[in-house]
C-alpha cells in the first residue's frame, strides 16, 4: 500500500511539473554574414528561434559604422523567424568592430555566429548570456570546433533525450549491456544524423517529434515491466521478457533512428560550413556522445550511492523513475501529437 501511495505521489508530481518542462532543447539562434565585396557590404542572415510560437528576444546590433542597405521578406519555418538583410560598413568593413546579441543576457539562449569573409576566412563563435558580443578578427578563425560544444549542448538541453537515456541505464543494468545498447544508439543516430543532415532524407519534424516521445513511452512500460517480473519466479520471469529485454540493442538502434533525425532538425536550424562540412558534422556527432557518456556516467555513479545507503529504500523506489518518465513522456506525445495535426 505505502509503494502504490509513492507511486500515485509521483504521477501527481509529474503531471504537475509537466506542464512547465519543455521536452525540447532551446534551439540555438544563428547569425550568419558574409562579406560579398571590398566596398564592406555584407549579406546577413538571422535565424531567431521560436518558443510557444513566438521569437525569442534577442537581435543583432551591428557597429554604427554599418548601415542597412536592403531587406528581404520574413520567413517563418515554423522552429525559427528568418530575416534576411544587407549592410554596408564602409571600406573598413567589419574588421576590428563589435558585434552585439541585444537581449541576449536576459534570455537562456545560444547565439552560433558565422563570419565569412570575402578571402575565403571564416570566424565562428558561440555566444550565450554573459558573453554576448563578438569582437571580429579577420585572422581568429574559430573553425568547426564550436559545433562539438554545440553538440553537447544539444544533448544536455534536450530533456527528452535525457530521459531515454537514463530510462537505458535503468533498463540493461549491467555493464555489458549498457556498452551494447550505447553503441547501438550511437551507430543508428549517427546514420540518421548524416542522412537528415546531407539532405538525402528529410522527415517531418513534428511528427519525428512525436515518435521519439512515444519510444520513451514504451522504455517506461518496459522499465515497469522489468520491475514486476523481477517479483516472479525466474523460470516465469525468463518465459515472459519482452523482446526489448532479450535484444535491447536491436529496439535500441530502431529508436537511435528516430533520435537521429530529431539531432538534425537543431542542426538543421543552423547548418554546416560549406568549407568543413563533414568535419562539423562529426564534431557534433562526437559532441553529443560526449554529453550522452556524462550522463551514463552519472547515472550509475547516482545509483550505486543509492544502493549504498540502503538497499531497502532503492527496493522500495524502484518503480518511481519509470513512472516519472513515463508520465512526462506520454504528456510530451499528446502534446506533440497535437502540433502535428495543427501542421497537416
Amino acid at each position: 500500500m505505502r509503494r502504490v501511495n509513492l507511486c500515485l505521489l509521483l504521477v501527481l508530481a509529474s503531471l504537475f511539473f509537466a506542464v512547465r518542462v519543455d521536452a525540447h532543447e532551446i534551439r540555438p539562434a544563428y547569425l550568419k554574414v558574409t562579406e560579398l565585396n571590398s566596398s564592406g557590404e555584407f549579406a546577413v542572415v538571422w535565424k531567431q528561434p521560436l518558443r510557444e510560437g513566438r521569437p525569442v528576444p534577442i537581435e543583432p546590433v551591428f557597429p554604427s559604422v554599418c548601415q542597412e542597405i536592403s531587406r528581404g521578406l520574413g520567413e517563418n519555418t515554423g522552429l525559427a523567424l528568418v530575416k534576411r538583410w544587407q549592410v554596408d560598413c564602409g571600406v573598413s568593413g567589419l574588421q576590428q568592430q563589435t558585434i552585439f546579441i541585444s537581449g541576449l543576457d536576459s534570455n537562456l539562449a545560444d547565439v552560433f555566429v558565422e563570419l565569412t569573409f570575402l578571402a575565403g576566412q571564416v570566424q565562428t563563435a558561440i555566444l550565450k548570456p554573459g558573453r554576448s558580443s563578438l569582437f571580429v578578427d579577420q585572422a581568429a578563425g574559430g573553425g568547426t570546433s564550436s559545433y562539438f560544444w554545440m553538440g553537447i549542448e544539444h544533448l544536455l538541453l534536450g530533456f527528452d533525450h535525457i530521459l531515454f537515456v537514463m530510462g537505458l541505464v535503468l533498463l540493461v543494468r549491467t555493464p555489458m549491456n549498457i556498452v551494447k545498447v550505447v553503441t547501438s544508439f550511437t551507430v543508428a543516430h549517427s546514420l540518421t544524423l548524416a542522412l537528415a543532415t546531407f539532405g538525402l532524407v528529410r522527415p517531418a519534424q513534428a511528427p519525428i517529434e512525436a515518435l521519439i516521445a512515444l519510444s520513451i513511452v514504451f522504455l517506461a512500460v518496459e522499465l515497469v515491466n522489468v520491475a514486476r517480473q523481477g517479483e516472479r519466479s525466474p523460470a516465469t520471469e525468463a518465459h515472459q521478457q519482452s523482446i526489448m529485454m532479450r535484444r535491447p540493442w536491436a529496439i535500441t538502434f530502431v529508436f537511435g533512428l528516430l533520435h537521429g533525425f530529431g539531432f538534425a532538425g537543431a542542426l538543421a536550424e543552423i547548418g554546416l560550413p560549406q568549407h568543413a562540412a563533414s568535419l562539423a558534422l562529426l564534431l557534433f556527432n562526437v559532441g553529443v556522445e560526449a554529453g550522452q557518456l556524462l550522463i551514463v556516467f552519472n547515472m550509475l555513479l547516482l545509483l550505486w550511492a543509492i544502493r549504498s545507503v540502503s538497499y531497502g529504500v532503492f527496493s522500495a523506489l524502484k518503480n518511481l523513475p519509470a513512472y516519472g518518465i513515463g508520465v512526462l513522456a506520454m504528456f510530451w506525445f499528446i502534446e506533440r501529437s497535437l502540433t502535428t495535426l495543427a501542421v497537416i
